[in-house]
């Protein structure tokens, strides 16, 4: 019928062409996801949130599934933690 509407097909495009940046420099897979999940920990308006919480974040956003433990090890490592 028609093309989609909204910024949703140009998200998930983006996403998967920086995916295969990632890739393609041969990061760590956990890694190729971090930059996604810091981006919606910094624009997570609460102060604090659930991993379930910002899973839903990350794909409303990103358009990308992370499986919880895949999300609380990259919420493990010292460079998502936010500030303050």
């Amino acid at each position: 019928m028609g093309e989609p509407s909204g910024g949703s097909t140009v998200t998930g495009l983006s996403t998967i062409a920086l995916l295969k940046v990632y890739a393609d420099r041969g990061s760590d897979r956990i890694d190729m996801f971090r930059p996604f999940v810091e981006d919606a920990v910094a624009a997570y308006a609460e102060d604090s949130f659930t991993t379930e919480d910002l899973r839903a974040l990350v794909k409303s956003r990103h358009g990308l599934e992370i499986p919880l433990d895949a999300l609380k090890t990259i919420l493990s490592c010292t460079g998502c933690q936010r500030d303050g």
